[in-house]
């Protein structure tokens, strides 16, 4: 929130991912920056697309455009990078200050208003 980012989150870094990437950027109004934090989970894989493939997304930006969290000579083989994130997300620069906080009531309020919309949903409180 204070950096302003949108997250886009995937289920996996396999291709239906980089395609549902792809094609939301090409349906949105292009972005100041776009950082993407990209699962190495091991192995090159069938289906797996390069960092060169998602390079090419990512220049939607009109700004910044860049990996967050990966080292370009050892992806998708070093599982440095979920602490390399951290690390990294840390350098985007504030563009707004964080909010105040949302009383919980509010947000049962809002979640019991959203709960047909969305396939997220609060359970347990």
């Amino acid at each position: 929130m204070r950096t302003g980012s949108a997250p886009f989150w995937a289920t996996f870094n396999a291709a239906s991912s980089f395609a549902q990437l792809k094609s939301y950027l090409e349906r949105t109004e292009p972005y100041d920056d776009i950082r993407a934090m990209i699962f190495p989970h091991g192995t090159e894989s069938v289906g797996l697309p390069s960092l060169d493939d998602w390079r090419a997304v990512l220049q939607k930006a009109r700004g910044q455009a860049g990996f967050v969290g990966i080292n370009d000579r050892a992806y998708p083989h070093h599982f440095s990078a979920l602490a390399r994130y951290h690390m990294d997300i840390s350098d985007i620069p504030d563009r707004h200050p964080l909010p105040p906080p949302v009383p919980l009531k509010e947000f049962e309020q809002f979640c019991g208003r959203c709960d047909q919309d969305y396939t997220v949903r609060l359970v347990g409180l």
